[in-house]
């Protein structure tokens, strides 16, 4: 039985994945914030919306979002299995931590952009400097992002 060489996803691939779900999330974002006429409540539908989405299609059977689907790339355990429900939510939140400060009432609405571009910067920085292409939230649950369906 031959091994499969393991791929890890590049540095475009991964971008322009996230781009393709960061599209297709602003439909229902839109029609969220459009239905409820509070703020801070548009705000947390919106994030629930996201985190629905990213756990749902990371937990099944595409093991992918619709952008990572779509780019052939997949979302797995550094075991190589497949990852749990529970795996893909804590995923989200971690790759959710960069945006915090955009919700915290201590810090100012001017500084709060600022915060949140450094700390992606050190959040998604890895993905371009490891060999794994590897992300802190990747790192933080043992996920790694492939090219190409293992087993398949």
């Amino acid at each position: 039985m031959s091994q499969q060489k393991t791929i890890y996803a590049g540095r475009l691939e991964r971008l322009f994945a996230n781009l393709i779900d960061t599209l297709i999330l602003i439909i229902p974002s839109w029609l969220v914030a459009a239905l409820l006429d509070h703020d801070g409540l548009a705000t947390l539908a919106t994030f629930f919306v996201s985190l629905g989405y990213y756990t749902h299609f990371t937990a099944s059977n595409w093991q992918a979002t619709p952008g990572k689907r779509i780019l052939g790339l997949y979302v797995i355990r550094t075991d190589h299995h497949a990852i749990s429900q529970r795996d893909a939510l804590e995923r989200f939140l971690a790759y959710s931590i960069p945006s915090l400060p955009l919700y915290a009432s201590f810090i100012s609405a001017q500084a709060a952009p600022m915060l949140v571009f450094w700390l992606s910067i050190f959040w998604f920085a890895p993905i371009l400097i490891t060999p794994e292409r590897i992300g802190t939230h990747d790192r933080l649950c043992g996920t790694r992002v492939l090219v190409g369906k293992v087993g398949a």
